[in-house]
């Protein structure tokens, strides 16, 4: 049976205990995590990385949009509940699945709840096929490999791949930063990208530190390239880089980016 994982956040007890007796109804879904405001919701969504969100939008301090624009795209199924008429357009522009408008039916809900689960299949396939495709790529014309150790990078300060049957050098200063993919890391450089089958772990005992760190359990970033920093709801810091990414610092590595930048 295909398991459908999901988070609820909703301000109001009353709320959350009917959200949650409903839910209990279908065996497909997970429920990973119930908040009861933005905060919790940010972290939990992190965390979680849920198929499915249902979302209250008026919370106090941080609402249902604040999550939205705190936690990095591409954004789980978001259904949005509110007592607020108000708040549908702006809802829509945020991608929303659906808008809930309380009071709703049970019907009403399940409907909801119908299509986003399908719309969460239909995203799997789709994430499934790209994976398969990408492997079928690898296996046909050669994975990316790092090659040499950390000492042999140091000398050259290069980060050395063999690709295909040719070695790829490429310099410090030229990557931008690595992501985290599953079974892989995307190295951005020069515009370009090279998958390489390693783990985000073993990059950070071979790149300099005092040039790159660690800023998420997914990133990577070469500090040189970063040209604003911002706080983002959630407690961590927002990154933006020369070349228009935006990275996130999760709460963990934030102290040790203020202090490795001097800003404490």
């Amino acid at each position: 049976m295909i398991k459908y994982t999901l988070i609820l956040v909703d301000d109001e007890p009353a709320a959350r205990e009917g959200l949650q007796a409903l839910l209990s109804t279908d065996t497909e879904i997970e429920l990973k995590a119930v908040c009861k405001n933005g905060l919790e919701a940010i972290e939990a969504i992190e965390t979680h990385q849920p198929d499915i969100v249902l979302l209250d939008i008026q919370m106090p301090e941080i609402s249902g949009f604040d999550v939205l624009r705190s936690i990095p795209s591409p954004w789980p199924q978001i259904v949005f509940i509110t007592a607020y008429d108000q708040y549908a357009i702006q809802a829509f522009s945020y991608h929303a699945l659906d808008y809930l408008l309380k009071p709703f039916s049970d019907e009403r809900f399940y409907q909801s709840l119908t299509r986003a689960k399908e719309m969460a299949r239909q995203r799997q396939t789709t994430d499934l096929s790209i994976k398969m495709l990408e492997l079928l790529r690898h296996n046909n014309e050669g994975e990316a490999t790092l090659v040499g150790n950390s000492k042999t990078t140091t000398v050259l300060q290069k980060l050395v791949v063999k690709d295909s049957g040719k070695v790829i050098l490429i310099p410090w200063e030229e990557i931008t930063y690595i992501k985290a993919d599953d079974y892989v890391v995307r190295i951005q450089y020069l515009g370009k990208v090279i998958v390489v089958r390693e783990s985000l772990k073993k990059l950070e005992t071979i790149l300099p530190p005092d040039r790159f760190m660690r800023t998420h359990k997914s990133y990577i970033v070469n500090l040189t390239k970063v040209l604003e920093i911002e706080n983002d709801l959630g407690g961590g810091f927002l990154l933006k880089l020369m070349d228009k990414s935006e990275i996130p610092v999760s709460k963990h590595y934030k102290d040790a980016l203020s202090q490795k930048l001097g800003m404490v």
